[in-house]
Parts: C-alpha cells; sequence; structure tokens
C-alpha cells in the first residue's frame, strides 16, 4: 500500500492507530521502519479462519470456535519525500476442543482491513490540521 505521506507522518499514524485500538506493541523500530504488536486473543471464525474439519468450518455453524491468538507486523519504507510504502502482514494460530494442538489461521482480512483505513484515517486528519509555526523571536 502507497501512502502519500513523508515516513515521519506516516510512522506517527501508525502508533497512533496501535494506540486508540489497544493494540500492544511487541517490537518498535522507527530506524529499519518496523512495527510488531504483541499477541492479541480473538474468536476462531469472527476474527480468524482456521479452514474446516470433516466438512464442518472449526468456529461451527454461528457457535463459538475457540480461540484465535493473532498479532500484526507494520514494515514503512521511505519512497520519497511525500511517499512511503506499507506492507501489513498478519498471522493466527487458533485452539479449540474440537482439534487437538494448535491451528495456523488466517486472519480475517476485514480485521487488516481496519488497520489499514484507521491509518489513512490518521494521515487524512493530520494532513487537514494546520501547521503551528513556531512564535518568532
Amino acid at each position: 500500500m502507497s501512502l502519500q505521506a513523508p515516513f515521519d507522518e506516516a510512522w506517527h499514524a501508525v502508533i497512533q492507530t496501535f494506540f486508540e485500538r489497544n493494540i500492544p506493541v511487541r517490537t518498535l523500530e522507527k530506524a529499519s521502519g518496523l512495527l510488531e504488536s504483541d499477541e492479541l486473543r480473538g474468536e476462531i471464525g469472527r476474527d480468524c479462519d482456521c479452514g474446516a474439519w470433516l466438512g464442518i468450518p472449526i468456529a461451527g455453524y454461528g457457535a463459538y470456535g475457540g480461540d484465535a491468538f493473532y498479532r500484526f507486523r507494520i514494515l514503512l519504507e521511505r519512497r520519497g519525500d511525500r511517499e512511503t510504502s506499507l506492507l501489513l502482514r498478519s498471522t493466527c494460530r487458533g485452539q479449540t476442543d474440537r482439534v487437538e494442538g494448535q491451528l495456523v489461521c488466517r486472519l480475517s482480512p476485514a480485521k487488516e482491513a481496519e488497520v489499514r483505513t484507521a491509518i489513512s484515517e490518521h494521515l487524512a486528519a493530520s494532513a487537514r490540521r494546520p501547521e503551528v509555526q513556531a512564535p518568532a523571536h
């Protein structure tokens, strides 16, 4: 995803998004543009797709499917003075009584879209704010 904003503004938008959504930060490396969340807890079927077992979705038919554990990784890279690329990746694993062991799952595309949208909204809001000038001495 290409952001029409300088790196520092994009970085600030990502930080604001994590803060407002109570996403705990595990890795924060501005020099390399890497931000990784700590593990978040959700629900199989609602937050993560863990496939099917015997033809039935792991989450069942609208029933609680089990615990999902997911995290976000974001990499920002400078592409010029007014452009920054954003790469968002997620991992998800599930645990349920129906299947033994850990499940490798896929985070809901809607969850990733929520984060991307929030970052874009923060950038749009910062573009509308007037710059504060330091008083002349």
